[in-house]
């Protein structure tokens, strides 16, 4: 009697679990979260999401480097942990994650499965699918939103879901992310065209938090490099 499942265990072998790599799933089903958050982080858990390390490994031709530090390779403990934008959303969101060392994604969420609060988890889980639709936009869109802007996007989320699946329960923020103090920022840019020696800038400021502020925009006179 031949069948599929047959052969392709003859081709690959029997699958051995290793509860070493993650042994939580009973606990990751429960969580009350949308069901595509929980098919996101099953996802990154078999390491099946495509990162560009993965793309490469399938014989896919693109940048290896991370679109939203562009400094290093993108694998899923990185976009998710260690990428300079993620550490910025984890500080933000105020989540005691920061300090779990692990080297792989499974070991680094098992982690914060045992110092996190089931209400803190949900949230957390909310962050990484946010974390990673800043990543595709990044990719598709050329266009990273800013950390707070992410760190609101998962909250709001969460927030929407409590309210339609919890509605005896609080519906006051899981969390009170603390909004970054100090001064305004000031971005800026140059352009230059050769052929005419026209030069030209470009000026945001933004609020502390992210939000816009005012901006500016003109020629400078008397460029002649």
């Amino acid at each position: 009697m031949y069948s599929v499942k047959d052969a392709y265990r003859q081709i690959v072998g029997d699958f051995v679990h290793n509860p070493a790599t993650f042994d939580k799933w009973i606990t990751l089903w429960k969580l009350k979260v949308p069901a595509k958050w929980k098919t996101f982080l099953w996802r990154a858990l078999c390491d099946i999401l495509p990162t560009t390390n993965n793309l490469i490994i399938r014989r896919v031709e693109v940048d290896p480097t991370c679109p939203m530090c562009d400094i290093s390779h993108e694998h899923v403990m990185h976009t998710h942990t260690t990428c300079d934008y993620s550490k910025i959303v984890w500080n933000i969101s105020g989540l005691p994650v920061t300090n779990i060392v692990a080297t792989t994604f499974p070991e680094w969420l098992m982690g914060a499965m045992i110092n996190l609060t089931e209400e803190q988890l949900a949230m957390m889980v909310g962050v990484l699918y946010h974390l990673w639709n800043a990543r595709n936009d990044a990719v598709w869109r050329r266009a990273l939103p800013r950390p707070p802007a992410t760190w609101r996007r998962a909250a709001a989320a969460k927030a929407a879901y409590n309210e339609a699946h919890c509605p005896g329960g609080s519906r006051t923020p899981l969390l009170a992310a603390p909004l970054p103090q100090g001064r305004p920022r000031c971005f800026f840019d140059g352009g230059y065209r050769p052929h005419s020696g026209d030069a030209t800038y470009g000026i945001v400021l933004v609020h502390p938090d992210g939000s816009f502020k005012a901006e500016t925009n003109g020629k400078l006179p008397g460029c002649f490099y």
